[in-house]
């Protein structure tokens, strides 16, 4: 964007009136120096950050009349949330709060005249966690009306939940690399680097899910998450509780008794967790399972999710759409999430102990849940009830997942 500032409007019109005459300066002088273009250059508008990223601000301001710059000791950068954060045409900060900001690049001249241009962008938390309210009787899963035994998602069963936390953001590529670099100086090694969104060549990716990662690289990085923050990790390699799970590309699967449920730190959701929260209304209302998360707000599936039809096939920065009753965006599309559960197609009971407590799914199996569609999706597989599932090791640039505590 450009804006062009005038001292005033009629002494313009006045110059064009009166035109040349013999009093008038030369042609190719200037007349009138007090026009002022000013720029923004970067970050463009819209552009999103996640909290700690050095942000590069970079303008250009220029007398419209003469092109001579500005000289940078009259150019300032300003938020609307955190006042004068730099000065001249180029400066950084890491330092913005979270929210929604106005940046205004604002150049002034000897006379007092002032031009600016402006833009917004998003400063969100690395990790920003939602409370999500105890259940004493969930419906999850979804009946087709043909046959309830037909898909993997059928039959419909009460399930009870104790109160949790989950991200309102899938985990970034800035996050992870974050979290990753701390852990391997801390005994971690991770078998997959990760990379950011879908494709680590994209310029505008500030903001894109962590991708590329197996389920067994994200429960590593929980416990090296839980670490760094001062908390209990939640991940043995035995179920005697002996040693934290430190090494993905070698300490392979792990069962429900390996995991301490009570303990202080990051961890994957479960699969009950994930679609409670994916579906979520109120405390007695839910989002059909064969709809995407967040349709009670917004029957539109564009407007609430990432998916073939309008993701250029390509991932997006997490927090764009609309989120769901609970403030949580990204729970159709964008990327898979890695679930806790093992998979098992018949899992799902026909004749339940009604409410089932707090599942964690099958005992043992092969295959691990995904949940939520992706960027290459169909609108059906963004539907909160459709389950996905690969090998613990496997990992794609439309995997990714989202913490919970």
């Amino acid at each position: 964007m450009k804006r062009v500032f005038a001292v005033s409007v009629w002494v313009s019109l006045i110059f064009l009136a009166i035109g040349c005459s013999e009093d008038s300066e030369t042609p190719g002088e200037v007349v009138n120096d007090d026009y002022i273009v000013t720029e923004i250059i970067s970050p463009g508008d819209g552009a999103r950050f996640s909290q700690d990223m050095e942000i590069t601000f970079y303008g250009d301001a220029r007398y419209f009349q003469s092109g001579n710059r500005v000289p940078d000791s009259q150019l300032v950068w300003i938020s609307d949330i955190d006042g004068n954060i730099c000065s001249g045409r180029y400066g950084t900060d890491n330092l913005l709060s979270f929210g929604t900001h106005e940046i205004k690049f604002e150049a002034s001249d000897d006379d007092g005249n002032i031009s600016s241009d402006s833009i917004s962008l998003v400063v969100y938390p690395d990790s920003v966690l939602v409370s999500i309210p105890s259940t004493a009787d969930f419906d999850m899963g979804w009946n087709d009306g043909v046959d309830t035994t037909q898909l993997d998602y059928e039959p419909i069963h009460s399930v009870a939940l104790d109160a949790f936390e989950l991200g309102r953001y899938e985990v970034t590529y800035s996050l992870w690399s974050k979290v990753k670099n701390w852990g391997e100086l801390h005994g971690y090694t991770f078998e997959n680097e990760g990379i950011r969104g879908s494709d680590s060549t994209l310029s505008t990716n500030i903001g894109h899910p962590v991708t590329n990662i197996s389920w067994r690289d994200c429960i590593a990085w929980c416990n090296a998450y839980s670490e760094k923050e001062g908390l209990d990790p939640v991940y043995y390699t035995n179920s005697g509780k002996t040693e934290y799970y430190k090494d993905s590309s070698s300490d392979g699967d792990i069962s429900n008794d390996c995991v301490d449920w009570e303990a202080s730190g990051f961890r994957l959701p479960t699969e009950a967790e994930w679609e409670y929260a994916a579906r979520y209304i109120s405390g007695s209302s839910y989002v059909d399972g064969d709809k995407h998360s967040g349709y009670n707000i917004n029957a539109n599936l564009d407007d609430c999710a990432w998916y073939q039809d309008n993701s250029g096939y390509l991932s997006h920065g997490v927090g764009e759409r609309v989120a769901n009753s609970l403030g949580i965006n990204d729970m159709s599309g964008n990327v898979f999430e890695w679930c806790w559960d093992y998979y098992n197609s018949d899992y799902y009971p026909i004749d339940p102990i009604d409410p089932i407590d707090n599942p964690r799914g099958p005992d043992s199996g092969v295959y691990r849940v995904l949940r939520g569609g992706s960027w290459i999706d169909s609108s059906e597989n963004c539907n909160t009830s459709v389950r996905n599932n690969f090998q613990s090791g496997n990992y794609s640039n439309n995997f990714g997942f989202r913490v919970c505590r």
